[in-house]
């Protein structure tokens, strides 16, 4: 599998799966007790045409006063914040999953990748990234996709193949039968093609195969496409047919 695997493509996708209050823009909010890295995440943001940001804070009360209040597109929140930035998430995650949740974190691995993903979060980026990479990331998240850095990416594949662990707590649960179709799209998301990839690659229309995907995530009792990837990689998914 190649080092990009599961990292998402860094393109806007046709038909965006959130839109939001206004058509006109992601409503963005940033949660960092770091005044200037703060600053100069939501300069980032508010310099780039498609975006807007509504909301800052620096707690994770604030997180979830601000989604509850204010209900943006995106959250882009550090797990060092005051009051524990996963459980944050978890909450904002269980009462209003609509809102997508970025991680901006110095950790880089692949243990509190993991742990973010399961507390909800559909990316994960490492503070001190280019503006423009924060930016395709965050486009990336809100077209459906997730997002992983590459290199961390590759090591959460490798920990889920070594202890053939999956993101997925539901092992007591009757083993998943795959269509041939998902089978197919699932292993487009492992190799971490976009959906307008996918569907190219296996002959159907992109809106197609983000119904696909939606019936997958929830089928398979995940939240993200990188949780489905280390699903597959720990598991050997029976097809029906």
């Amino acid at each position: 599998m190649p080092a990009s695997a599961m990292a998402t493509k860094q393109s806007v996708c046709n038909e965006p799966e959130y839109t939001s209050a206004n058509d006109a823009s992601i409503r963005v909010a940033i949660i960092d007790d770091h005044p200037m890295l703060c600053a100069g995440v939501a300069d980032s943001f508010s310099s780039e045409p498609g975006f807007e940001v509504v909301g800052i804070g620096s707690t994770a009360d604030s997180a979830y006063e601000i989604a509850h209040t204010l209900s943006p597109d995106l959250m882009v929140v550090d797990i060092n914040i005051p009051g524990n930035g996963l459980r944050a998430v978890e909450r904002i995650v269980h009462r209003m999953p609509h809102i997508r949740i970025m991680m901006l974190t110095a950790y880089d691995d692949a243990a509190t990748v993991l742990e973010s993903l399961r507390s909800g979060a559909a990316g994960y980026v490492l503070k001190g990234v280019s503006a423009s990479e924060l930016i395709a990331a965050a486009r990336s998240i809100m077209c459906g996709e997730s997002y992983v850095p590459p290199g961390l990416a590759t090591e959460l594949i490798g920990i889920s193949r070594q202890t053939g662990t999956p993101v997925s707590n539901n092992d007591d649960e009757q083993p998943v039968i795959l269509s041939k179709r998902e089978t197919q799209i699932l292993s487009g998301i492992s190799r971490g093609l976009s959906n307008s990839e996918i569907a190219a690659e296996i002959g159907v229309a992109e809106k197609t195969v983000k119904n696909h995907i939606t019936s997958l995530l929830r089928k398979l009792h995940v939240r993200n496409r990188v949780e489905a990837a280390l699903l597959q990689s720990s598991r050997s998914l029976p097809q029906n047919g």
